[in-house]
């Protein structure tokens, strides 16, 4: 099937797709009018995702470069993306994705490739020996994905052991230094760890909060904890408090002292019940969340930082994985499980 008609078909879809929510749900269009399923990779440093095809749209989420996700319609320059996980749909830019092949896709998840770690911004260039604004090929934030450039002997001069040679979903080459990345089959075999997802969470203080975002560059609640738990952990989080809210086991909290390292802590909107916010415990009736920016409060009614929000669940996910919460290990979204 050509691109040109996937296009086409598409086009006929009636604009009424124009879905108001991360969460409306795929039977809202006729299973008819899918055209495609169109294997694609984030090939910008952070992609935004939108509730409708425009601009103008509500963000719903952020992605990373280099996240495996699945087209299954194109209006105009504008592809919608399904979410399964979450049972929903939302659209992006053409600008921010690269479409591949089934085939070009299995290559990729077979590829040599690196995560970025560092916390700092990080610029890919294409000079590592003239680092210089002029010879940057795109930033970076932690999470990115990047395939290597297997370097044959006219690139080996050009290299320091200190710089990696990679190529982004797109096939823009450059170089960044080593520090700054992991291979992504070491990172996805490490056993999560409380102590490396709260020093995730504590180098994004004071990151500006964003309605939808789920990156270094900005977060909201529940990307805050989501991006934590992937980098730190390896481990998927739902994407929003809610679902987040259905993972692991449940904590009493009647007494603070229950609450350990690492768990998931769920705030409920007064008025309604409803969990509306979530953040991380961070030990001694510390928690770490984002709120106007990444910051600590206590859960302390007697302390000058307490959070004055009630708490509605805490729950426990290191050590009870499953259902919604699962090591990346376990799921075909970087390798061929």
């Amino acid at each position: 099937m050509t691109l040109s008609y996937m296009r086409n078909c598409a086009v006929a879809i009636a604009m009424s797709v124009m879905a108001p929510s991360l969460y409306a749900q795929t039977d809202s269009i006729k299973a008819d009018t899918l055209c495609l399923s169109h294997p694609a990779l984030v090939k910008i440093s952070v992609g935004t995702f939108r509730g409708a095809p425009a601009q103008s749209a509500e963000l719903e989420t952020q992605m990373l470069m280099g996240t495996p996700v699945q087209v299954d319609t194109i209006i105009g320059e504008w592809n919608r993306v399904a979410l399964p996980e979450e049972g929903g749909n939302v659209w992006v830019n053409e600008s921010a994705l690269q479409l591949l092949t089934p085939e070009q896709m299995d290559a990729w998840k077979q590829s040599e490739r690196y995560m970025v770690i560092w916390t700092m911004p990080v610029y890919m260039t294409t000079n590592p020996k003239e680092p210089h604004p002029g010879n940057i090929v795109t930033d970076l934030v932690f999470g990115d994905v990047l395939e290597a450039v297997i370097c044959d002997k006219n690139c080996k001069k050009h290299v320091k052991s200190d710089y990696i040679k990679v190529k982004t979903p797109s096939g823009r080459v450059g170089y960044v230094e080593s520090k700054y990345m992991i291979p992504l089959t070491d990172w996805i075999s490490r056993e999560p760890d409380v102590d490396s997802i709260l020093a995730y969470a504590e180098v994004m203080m004071g990151t500006p909060y964003l309605w939808g975002g789920t990156s270094s560059k900005m977060v909201d609640c529940s990307g805050f904890t989501s991006i934590c738990y992937m980098v730190g952990g390896g481990i998927r989080l739902p994407r929003n408090s809610r679902q987040q809210a259905t993972t692991g086991i449940d904590v009493d909290f009647s007494n603070l002292t229950n609450i350990q390292r690492g768990d998931l802590i769920f705030f409920t909107n007064p008025e309604t019940g409803n969990i509306n916010h979530v953040g991380m415990a961070m030990g001694d009736n510390k928690i770490i969340h984002a709120s106007g920016e990444v910051k600590v409060n206590s859960l302390d009614p007697a302390a000058p930082d307490y959070i004055n929000r009630p708490i509605k669940c805490v729950r426990r996910v290191l050590g009870y994985l499953g259902g919604k919460a699962q090591k990346y290990a376990d799921l075909p979204v970087y390798f061929n499980r």
